[in-house]
């Protein structure tokens, strides 16, 4: 599958899961439609900045961000995450375990999805939002 993680650091990559491109410049994200583009904070400040257009069929990214979705990047479908309860995806809990809220049913780019749940995830010593690219990105994936 063409997945595609523009993140502009180097701290998340080996979390992802296998065969998931790692966008390091702007441009990359122009040399397909990708099936599943996952943006981070700094992602979309670095494509904002770049002023280039790309296209997916589902794009993840931080519910503040979604007017990239409007200006620069195409897509069928997006999903927010965040910690507001607007979002698609976000943590019901941030104390010793973080747990990763699915809010509604999502649409996977291979057709199936992923139901209303919520799930435990390991600790690390990561952001919430980082913690919502990543294993927002895998579940979209599995």
């Amino acid at each position: 599958m063409d997945a595609a993680f523009w993140d502009g650091g180097e701290a998340l990559r080996t979390l992802l899961p296998d065969g998931v491109a790692w966008i390091s410049r702007p441009e990359e994200l122009t040399h397909r439609r990708w099936a599943l583009l996952t943006l981070t904070e700094r992602g979309c400040a670095y494509l904002e900045e770049a002023r280039v257009a790309c296209g997916c069929e589902v794009l993840l990214l931080p519910q503040e961000w979604s007017g990239l979705a409007l200006t620069q990047v195409r897509s069928e479908r997006v999903v927010s995450y965040g910690l507001s309860p607007r979002d698609s995806l976000t943590l019901s809990s941030m104390g010793e375990q973080a747990v990763l809220c699915v809010q509604r049913t999502l649409l996977r780019p291979d057709g199936g999805s992923v139901e209303v749940q919520e799930l435990p995830l390991p600790a690390l010593d990561l952001t919430p939002g980082e913690l919502l690219a990543v294993f927002g990105t895998r579940l979209l994936l599995e």
